[in-house]
């Protein structure tokens, strides 16, 4: 059964802590689980804490991260790479907080291109 997962804390997790989002089995959910699963679709939500000194850089540092193991198709806005195609599998960036856009709402743009799309 097609699994389409609403939330996982993993890329932060990942991050923050240095794993690899590929295969690491201290995450709630990895890449290698989601193809194995044969997950429809997973969410990874990028939260921001509060007292993050410039948010909108450690976004752009998530984002950087996330796009190393998934290319972004910016023409459905749905992540993908080969290997999702392959498996059916997809992922969607979505943004905890809105602390990262601030009073700026000229980075919904940014947010937008960058994949996210909750």
């Amino acid at each position: 059964m097609p699994i389409f997962d609403l939330h996982a804390d993993s890329l932060v997790s990942a991050y923050e802590n240095g794993y690899s989002l590929k295969d690491c089995p201290l995450l709630q959910v990895n890449l290698d689980k989601i193809i194995k699963e044969k997950y429809f679709c997973q969410c990874f939500a990028i939260f921001v804490n509060d007292n993050t000194k410039n948010p909108f850089n450690y976004y752009k540092k998530i984002v950087d991260y996330y796009n190393q193991y998934i290319k972004v198709n910016k023409i459905n806005n749905v992540s993908k790479s080969g290997v999702f195609k392959k498996y059916k599998t997809n992922t969607v960036l979505t943004v905890e907080n809105a602390r990262v856009i601030g009073d700026d709402l000229s980075k919904i743009d940014v947010l937008k291109n960058d994949g996210v799309k909750m």
